[in-house]
């Protein structure tokens, strides 16, 4: 249910993460992802938690997707760390439905 702390820090064969369909994932902690080589991200839907830099200094990530039937209520740029202005190639994709999610 929850992607820990460090779990995929610094991983620079980590090109994406795929979740089962009825994954029970709800949360990822902080810098889970830190200095990865990430590129895509898909949350799968009962996701409703990402922790401060969950995805900080990940530099190679391209695109993050929010699913129509996501339980998430909120995405705060903090997940992406203080350097989030440099992911400049990020697309963050999300349904009509979740349009407001997004705390700047």
């Amino acid at each position: 249910k929850i992607i820990g702390v460090e779990s995929f820090v610094c991983c620079s064969q980590l090109d994406f993460v795929t979740f089962e369909e009825n994954s029970q994932l709800t949360t990822i902690e902080s810098i889970a992802f830190d200095s990865s080589s990430i590129k895509c991200v898909s949350l799968p839907p009962h996701v409703n938690a990402m922790k401060k830099d969950s995805f900080c200094d990940a530099s190679k990530l391209q695109l993050f997707e929010i699913p129509e039937n996501s339980e998430l209520e909120k995405l705060d740029l903090t997940i992406f760390g203080k350097y989030s202005n440099s992911l400049v190639n990020l697309r963050i994709l999300f349904p009509q439905n979740k349009r407001n999610i997004l705390n700047k």
